[in-house]
């Protein structure tokens, strides 16, 4: 029987062929004994075969393939087939520092009973060049022990965290939904007892061309179907509480930015007027007070705030998105 490995990465892939090569350049720095799951989640480009290259060349590379069903469902094809001590959800079009894997293999090795390991992250536009500074030594300085409500302050990105694959246990990703990290994310976070953080930036996030442009109304409102399926997950575990509201202060931010973006769509306002109800019925449950207490990060705290003064508050956010967002 072989040795389970330090850490699995999952990567689900979906016609991304432009930035595979790439995004699989730095595994060659990887030293840790790990599994890399490409999982295929019915590419039509050119994708399958470069993973087969992959696969071909570098015997820790596993490809799955499976009918194109959404992130959400290769995400969690990939969590199943894990055997790592630890999961690592990446994104192959987005790029990993070239000192990223020599700060996860002294984590592991030198800290090895955390439950979560975080670290920073920048992001960048899809064609231009973004800094990536070829720097691999490791600063011993930067890693640090911090308490859990440090996780509440984070954005729900699964690439920015290492957590341990018992953490997944009945705690997949959603599926067929746009906010699944809101649903899945505040939940690993509240598992979590010991939590390392990386003080450097490790991953690149690209900000693709598609996903600034293409606003869809509908799949943005799904961001309420979340918080249900959220609370519907915490209703059975009182401790994650604190987890749930960090959260709920979070997507007031989206809401906010949806509701933002629908009236700049929307010029009969009907749209917007409906979006409106349905998000202050849904996030006009929770008290400010409540929200205002938890271990959110301030800015989350203000949107929330904004929410629920209704109209106005809308209409103070509204100053504010088109100050910041020059």
């Amino acid at each position: 029987m072989e040795p389970m490995p330090d850490i699995s990465f999952i990567i689900p892939v979906y016609n991304v062929s432009t930035y595979l090569r790439d995004f699989f350049s730095p595994f060659k720095f990887c030293t840790l004994s790990c599994e890399i799951i490409f999982v295929n989640d019915g590419s039509t480009d050119s994708s399958a075969e470069i993973l087969k290259l992959f696969a071909e060349n570098d015997p820790r590379v596993i490809v799955l393939d499976k009918v194109n069903g959404g992130v959400s469902t290769a995400r969690n094809h990939g969590i199943c087939y894990a055997s790592g001590k630890f999961i690592s959800c990446l994104d192959p079009d987005d790029i990993l520092s070239p000192a990223f894997f020599k700060y996860i293999d002294f984590s592991i090795k030198n800290f090895n009973d955390v439950d979560t390991i975080v670290y920073r992250y920048e992001k960048f536009h899809d064609g231009k060049s973004t800094e990536v500074l070829n720097n691999y030594d490791v600063d011993f300085s930067s890693f640090e022990y911090v308490p859990k409500k440090t996780l509440y302050t984070l954005h729900n990105y699964p690439w920015i965290r290492i957590v341990r694959r018992e953490l997944y246990s009945d705690n997949l990703f959603p599926e067929g939904i746009i906010y699944e990290d809101s649903v899945t994310i505040p939940l690993l976070n509240a598992r979590a007892v010991k939590i390392l953080r990386i003080n450097a930036v490790l991953y690149h996030y690209r900000i693709r061309k598609d996903s600034l442009t293409n606003f869809n109304v509908l799949r943005n409102m799904e961001l309420v179907t979340a918080l249900s399926l959220l609370e519907e997950r915490v209703e059975q575990f009182n401790e994650y509480r604190p987890s749930l509201y960090a959260c709920v202060a979070h997507l007031s931010r989206s809401a906010l930015i949806t509701l933002y973006r629908t009236a700049k769509a929307d010029s009969s306002s009907l749209i917007l007027s409906k979006n409106q109800e349905i998000i202050y019925r849904k996030f006009n449950r929770y008290s400010l007070s409540t929200i205002l207490r938890c271990d959110a990060n301030f800015s989350d705290k203000i949107c929330f705030s904004l929410l629920k003064m209704n109209r106005i508050g809308f209409f103070c956010f509204k100053i504010l998105y088109k100050i910041i967002s020059k």
